[in-house]
């Protein structure tokens, strides 16, 4: 063999050698991951990449579980035998390298710091040897970048709960004046754009106050907390429904005209006078709503489809409540 021949081979083998090293499967790793965004899709590439790393026939992975305290999420390959393993293990019953028939296992935790973000099993290696050190050496390096990952989507996690509070009101569940504010001014700008119009509903209840002074203020929160409800349901799936303030409540109704604007502020109206609380002591609290609405205009600001749904809504009330009224 030539001298280039054979260099070319070593370079080959060196190659060959640094793919197959702790350090860089865990850069691979590390570098997939960097494309995930989701835990399902962070959970596929861990073990894909430890099943190859390891030349294993078969992987899982568990998560901390609310009911247990872990709970077998997800697998890969052949992963009956790691997953059974992996199992014993969250049960606190051990199994060694060596399992029946020749078979084998290695499990690992993933953590951060002192946090165990999960676990993670592998079994029978496909060559059908033992598990060797540098297996195990390979593996806790593969669990560096998992770890990351694992970290990283239950801070966006987080980071979605905590924008999901920022806009939600804590008592009815419906979002907030802020967020309504926000999605009125986007829906109008997207209808001026498509030359749509949108609805907007308010909706007030009647003499809710005799409610928090006759019944308490507990029963004032859960029939908020009903009408709330009845509005969700009465509206398609897209409506944005938001509790406005005190016991009033919006609607935004994008690509609505009057009749369809209409028809779902009749059937909230109608639902609302026909709710009756469940608990024996509220059998005498009856609940009616006003509401007023009005269609967007091109050259409406939210300011002004606002103003015209208030009127709206006041003239219902001047009329004697519990109807509907529309801006004019």
């Amino acid at each position: 063999m030539s001298i280039t021949a054979s260099t070319g081979v070593d370079r080959l083998i060196a190659r060959l050698d640094c793919f197959s090293s702790p350090i860089a499967a865990a850069h691979r790793l590390a570098v997939a991951l960097a494309g995930t965004v989701t835990v399902t899709d962070v959970a596929a590439v861990i073990l894909r990449h430890v099943v190859g790393a390891l030349r294993t026939g078969g992987a899982a992975l568990a998560f901390p579980d609310p009911l247990m305290s872990f709970a077998v999420a997800a697998t890969y390959g052949d992963a009956e035998h790691a997953a059974s393993a992996l199992r014993d293990a969250i049960n606190g019953r051990d199994e060694s390298d060596a399992g029946e028939r020749g078979r084998h296992v290695l499990i690992q935790e993933i953590k951060a710091g002192s946090e165990v973000l999960g676990i993670i099993a592998v079994a029978d290696r496909l060559d059908h040897q033992p598990f060797t050190r540098a297996d195990l050496a390979l593996l806790e390096s593969l669990s560096a970048p998992a770890a990351l990952a694992l970290e990283r989507e239950a801070m966006r996690a987080r980071g979605d709960e905590f924008a999901r509070a920022a806009a939600v009101d804590p008592v009815s569940g419906l979002f907030n004046r802020r967020h309504f504010q926000t999605r009125l001014e986007e829906e109008l700008q997207r209808a001026q754009r498509g030359d749509t119009t949108i609805a907007l509903l308010m909706i007030d209840l009647d003499n809710f106050k005799t409610i928090n002074d006759t019944y308490g203020h507990t029963a004032g929160d859960a029939t908020l907390r009903a009408v709330a409800s009845i509005i969700r349901r009465s509206v398609r799936h897209f409506d944005v429904c938001t509790r406005y303030g005190g016991e009033e409540f919006a609607v935004v109704m994008p690509e609505s005209g009057s009749a369809t604007a209409m028809s779902v502020a009749e059937r909230i109206l109608a639902r609302i006078a026909a709710w009756a609380p469940a608990e024996p002591h509220l059998a005498g609290l009856k609940v009616t709503a006003s509401i007023g609405f009005a269609l967007s205009e091109p050259s409406h600001t939210m300011d002004d489809l606002i103003a015209r749904a208030d009127r709206a809504l006041y003239e219902a009330k001047q009329r004697g409540k519990n109807q509907v009224c529309v801006a004019l």
